[in-house]
This record gives structure tokens, C-alpha cells and sequence, in this order.
């Protein structure tokens, strides 16, 4: 069985280190984000139809790329 750390509940959850190239949102890579159209990796909830070469992907919901904060030294 592994240990486990006691935390108090009615103290918030510590952030957790986030890397900066995915999105906080959907956690895609930011190479894989449209600045005009959001995520387009495939597999999402979100039709897109490419208008010059047709193609047509269901790709994530995610709307923009949503940059992590800057990390937080633990205190």
C-alpha cells in the first residue's frame, strides 16, 4: 500500500507544475492549436471542415490555447 500524505480538507488543493507548452484547457500541445479555430487534434466534440483540401475532423472543444501560469515555488 502506498503513503499517503495527510492534507487539510479545508485548505485549497496546492497547484500542481503544469507544462507550459500544453494547454491548460485540453492539455494539447500549443503546435496543435489554431489561433483562429482552437485545438485540432482529432477526436473531440467539435466539427471542422478544412475548406482547401476538405478535410473533415471531429477535433477537441477547446477554443483557444490556454497558456499555464508561471510555475510557483513551493513554499
Amino acid at each position: 500500500m502506498a503513503w499517503v500524505k495527510k492534507r487539510d480538507p479545508l485548505q485549497p488543493v496546492p497547484p500542481t507544475y503544469h507544462h507550459p507548452e500544453r494547454c491548460m484547457g485540453c492539455g494539447h500541445l500549443k503546435d496543435e492549436h489554431d489561433p483562429e479555430v482552437g485545438c485540432l487534434v482529432e477526436g473531440g466534440t467539435k466539427y471542422m471542415h478544412d475548406e482547401e483540401s476538405g478535410a473533415e475532423i471531429r477535433a477537441c472543444s477547446c477554443l483557444e490555447f490556454i497558456p499555464a501560469p508561471e510555475e510557483v515555488a513551493a513554499t
